[in-house]
């Protein structure tokens, strides 16, 4: 079989706006493997080194911490939902016993290439990822051979021959080189970075890996991180602000990589490599970031929910929803279901005396700091976050039905059940101590949400039942998820009138980004038009120019002496607007060499030092005025003759 290689240079945001006109592609794999950096950690690193992963962990998507160094999903995540696979769980995370039949990921923030150091991050590097892999794919096998039930939760033999491997990695290598290495040594890295993936990758291939995925890293010199560090001197900064040096170390590390995975394809047979070109597609993103946010509002439901909730089965009394499961109907059967909280173990909070099934509890520290103008400003750190959950149902009295990842639905919020102020204590000691670090205490705010037994609900989910019979609502890995205190029909008005407007909007918005995005493609054409005629209108006039002056110059010589006057050949300049001095340098160049190969072509007495040259004398034309060719052919007299 032929080795394919592909190369992916595809803007991320075409595939929520033109959702209808994607190629259809095959995507049908049977299992994920990722290996890589935080870029794709989904929440390793947490797990297997209790790395602190701080706010805005899963803040906007999860609702609550993912162990990602995002607020909500990563790349990967978006991946495996268009391979109709659920998201990837960390090779380190084994609690809540997870199923990793699709796949499981390797990755963890701060990995490198190279083997790890004493200041690295992550002791997990690319290698031991690998070896990871290697050593769980050896574990799988010899526990299937035991137990065929086992499949449900593993991996088989022919999901890890026709698995997708995926590689996001070498980010960090050019990252931590910089703190200690100028740029030339970083560039002199690469190779060896390189070398090492090289070598991991050769480890999976001989195991039977054949189906690759692999990202370039991205534009590192855009990083905010970066630019505070090395951004200070904004001379080293490029157009978008992005620090210079970064970038170029990671082209050269794409463009190396790149032609390590054409060294694959050569050597390798039967390899299928994907190349991603991920620093294109983010850089095009921060280019072009005025463009991509009119044409963002597309991606986005445009009312699709409200549509989709009209058709979810309604369920009017809980204990026919295990009827409907036990009748075999078709799966998965998303359903909306209403009904009282309830709890066997419910939480008694300590602040509003209520009795909840979810908890969260925050303190906040109030106070006010002097700031550099010697006035008092007020501000606030969080001191306490909580959060606890026990198993929770919802009633109807005709049945029970258990609710799971509540805190991941949409439309989900919880209410306030308390809020307290306590004021800080006066002590002489405290006082003077937060005076001389520039601070006054006021108090601490703490709040207490909770989610009471009792309170009304309405849940739109899967419905899925277990061994032993328990009925559950959870998230349908296709199709909507909501938690709300109102009843379905008015959820559903809801979101319609809220389309409406969401509708008007993004066609508003769309009209105005295609505008802008037409406008500069047209800008740009006629630019490039330009500049082609500009240049090849001034290489025109500077050849008949120098044609002249050859001519000139060997006429006179037939009639002078060695020790006549010497005559240099006058050099049009041609001073062009500021936007096409590349075509400027180019003509300057040129008439420069042509004057020093004829300067160098006199005799070596009147090239002596002791001799004046006569000044060299220069025509100069703004090329904004010309209007005919006949302009640039009439470039032939010195500085202030008629036609200058």
């Amino acid at each position: 079989m032929a080795p394919k290689f592909c190369i992916f240079k595809v803007i991320a945001i075409a595939f929520s706006i033109f959702p209808t006109v994607i190629p259809v592609t095959n995507f049908s794999f049977p299992a994920i493997f990722n290996f890589g950096d935080s870029n794709s950690d989904t929440g390793g690193l947490a797990a297997g080194f209790a790395f602190p992963v701080g706010p805005p962990n899963g803040q906007t998507y999860f609702l609550k911490p993912s162990g990602r160094f995002s607020d909500g999903r990563l790349i990967i995540d978006f991946l495996m939902d268009a391979m109709d696979l659920p998201l990837l769980n960390p090779y380190l995370d084994s609690v809540g016993a997870p199923n990793l039949q699709k796949g499981c990921n390797f990755a963890t923030g701060g990995s490198t290439i190279l083997p790890a150091n004493a200041a690295s991050t992550s002791p997990f590097s690319l290698g031991i990822q690998v070896a990871q892999f290697l050593k769980f794919k050896a574990r799988v096998l010899e526990l299937l051979d035991k137990d065929k039930r086992l499949q449900k939760y593993l991996p088989s033999e022919k999901s890890f021959k026709q698995a997708l491997y995926m590689f996001d990695v070498g980010q960090n290598d050019l990252d931590g080189a910089f703190y200690s290495k100028s740029e030339d040594q970083v560039l002199a890295l690469i190779q060896t970075f390189l070398t090492e993936f090289e070598t991991s990758f050769e480890k999976l291939y001989n195991v039977g890996a054949r189906k690759f995925w692999i990202h370039n890293t991205g534009p590192l010199g855009c990083l905010p991180r970066i630019i505070a560090k090395f951004g200070t001197d904004t001379t080293k900064l490029d157009q978008f602000g992005c620090v210079n040096s970064h970038n170029r170390a990671a082209n050269q590390f794409n463009m190396q990589l790149h032609d390590l995975c054409t060294k694959f394809r050569a050597q390798l047979p039967d390899a299928n490599i994907t190349y991603v070109d991920i620093f294109s597609i983010k850089l095009n993103l921060i280019s072009n970031c005025s463009q991509y946010a009119a044409l963002y509002v597309l991606g986005r439901s445009s009312g699709r929910d409200a549509e989709i909730l009209k058709t979810v089965t309604r369920v009017n009394q809980l204990k026919e929803l295990a009827q409907f499961l036990d009748a075999g109907c078709i799966l998965p059967l998303v359903v909306t279901i209403s009904g009282r909280v309830g709890s066997e173990t419910p939480i008694s909070c300590e602040f509003s005396g209520l009795r909840g099934v979810i908890v969260e509890e925050t303190a906040e520290q109030h106070f006010l700091k002097h700031n550099d103008a010697g006035s008092w400003i007020q501000d606030s750190a969080l001191m306490l976050s909580m959060s606890k959950e026990v198993p929770w149902y919802l009633d109807d009295g005709t049945g029970r039905v258990y609710v799971m990842g509540a805190r991941n639905a949409s439309g989900f919020v919880l209410p306030v059940g308390s809020e307290v102020f306590e004021e800080s204590g006066r002590s002489l000691v405290r006082g003077t101590l937060d005076y001389l670090q520039g601070l006054k205490m006021l108090g601490v705010k703490r709040i207490e949400r909770v989610l009471p037994t009792g309170t009304s609900l309405t849940v739109v989910g899967e419905a899925v039942k277990d061994d032993v019979g328990t009925v559950r609502i959870q998230r349908p890995h296709k199709g909507p998820f909501y938690i709300s205190p109102r009843a379905i029909d008015q959820l559903i008005a809801n979101l319609g009138k809220w389309a409406r407007w969401y509708k008007y909007a993004s066609m508003g918005l769309t009209v105005f980004g295609v505008y802008l995005i037409a406008k500069r493609t047209f800008q740009y054409i006629m630019e490039r038009r330009r500049r082609s005629e500009l240049q090849k209108r001034v290489l025109a006039a500077a050849a008949k120019k120098s044609g002249q002056d050859n001519q000139d110059l060997n006429e006179k010589a037939d009639n002078e002496t060695d020790g006549a006057k010497r005559v240099m050949p006058d050099i049009c300049v041609i001073c062009l607007e500021q936007e096409y001095n590349a075509v400027r340098s180019y003509v300057l160049l040129y008439n420069m060499l042509f004057a020093l190969d004829q300067l160098s072509s006199l005799p070596a007495t009147n090239r002596a030092g002791s001799e004046d040259i006569p000044p060299l004398m220069f025509c100069i034309y703004n090329l904004s005025n010309y209007t005919r060719r006949s302009d640039l052919e009439d470039c032939t007299s010195p500085l202030g003759m008629s036609e200058a």
